[in-house]
C-alpha cells in the first residue's frame, strides 16, 4: 500500500511562519548590531517607526539602550528555546485530520503574544530612555529627531523644517 502523500500548504505554512519570526528577530537585532560600538552605519531602506527615534538618541543614549536591550533579549533567548515545541505543535495541529483550526491558532496565538511581548519591552526600554533626559536633552534629541524624520520620505509630511 503506497503512503499517501502529504499536502505542501502545511509545509509552506510553517516555513512563512518560521520566516516572519525570523525577519522580527533578526530586524531587533540587526538594530542592536547598527548602534554597537563604531555602529554608525545607516540603513537607508530600513524605516521602522522606531529606528528614527533611536537613531536620535545621543551616542551614549543609545549605548544604554543597548545595553537594556540586551538585558531584555535574555528573556527572548530563553522563549526561542521553545521553538522547537511550538514547531511541533504547528506540525501537529497541521497534520491533524480533521484540521483543527483552534489548535493552530492557539499556537499563532501565542507566538503573536510573545513578540507583543518583546515590541512593549522595548518600547518600554525606549521611553524609560526619553523620560530620563533633563529639558535640555529632551529638546535637544527632537531636534535631530525632526532631522531624523526629515531624512525619510514616510515621515516627511511630519518634517516642517526645509
Amino acid at each position: 500500500m503506497e503512503k499517501p502523500r502529504s499536502k505542501i500548504w502545511p509545509k509552506v505554512l510553517l516555513a512563512v511562519s518560521l520566516s516572519l519570526n525570523l525577519l522580527v528577530i533578526g530586524i531587533i537585532a540587526g538594530t542592536v548590531l547598527k548602534f554597537g560600538p563604531g555602529g554608525h552605519h545607516r540603513h537607508r531602506g530600513l524605516d521602522l517607526d522606531v529606528q528614527p527615534m533611536i537613531q536620535a538618541l545621543s551616542r551614549s543614549d543609545r549605548a544604554a539602550l543597548r545595553r537594556s536591550f540586551a538585558r531584555e533579549m535574555t528573556t527572548a533567548r530563553e522563549a526561542r528555546a521553545d521553538l522547537p515545541s511550538r514547531a511541533e505543535s504547528i506540525l501537529q495541529a497541521l497534520r491533524t485530520e480533521p484540521f483543527d483550526q483552534a489548535a493552530l491558532q492557539t499556537v499563532l496565538d501565542a507566538q503573536k503574544q510573545q513578540l507583543a511581548e518583546r515590541h512593549k519591552a522595548g518600547q518600554q526600554i525606549l521611553f524609560d530612555q526619553i523620560s530620563a533626559m533633563s529639558e535640555r536633552e529632551r529638546a535637544t534629541y527632537a531636534d535631530r529627531l525632526e532631522e531624523e524624520f526629515g531624512r525619510r520620505p514616510r515621515f516627511r509630511r511630519y518634517h516642517s523644517g526645509g
